[in-house]
């Protein structure tokens, strides 16, 4: 279970599992992750303003979690008060992975 963490800049409607506050509180949404061309997707309404914020799975179980991406890009119909979901770059050893090993000692 992945879940996303942003500060939406307009009020998002609130469906489902997803969750939605005034604007200047921290929003999130959680789920599954799918590959959407090659890239991770969740289905999420949070709105722009959001990018940056951290994909963490396992979330909560412990006192760390796997990032698994950023808020990067979101799809809205039909304007961008209606997002619908957001992905993220791919996360891999290359970019993530040795970040991690770089300044894990520090």
């Amino acid at each position: 279970m992945t879940r996303r963490r942003g500060f939406s800049a307009f009020a998002s409607r609130s469906s489902g599992r997803i969750w939605a506050w005034s604007w200047a509180i921290e929003k999130y949404c959680y789920g599954t992750t799918r590959n959407e061309s090659g890239f991770p997707t969740l289905d999420c309404n949070m709105t722009g303003g959001a990018s940056g914020g951290p994909w963490l799975d396992n979330y909560g179980a412990t006192f760390w979690a796997y990032l698994d991406g950023v808020n990067s890009w979101m799809f809205w119909n039909p304007d961008p008060t209606h997002v619908y979901k957001w992905q993220s770059p791919y996360f891999s050893y290359d970019t993530a992975g040795s970040l991690f090993d770089a300044v894990k000692d520090m």
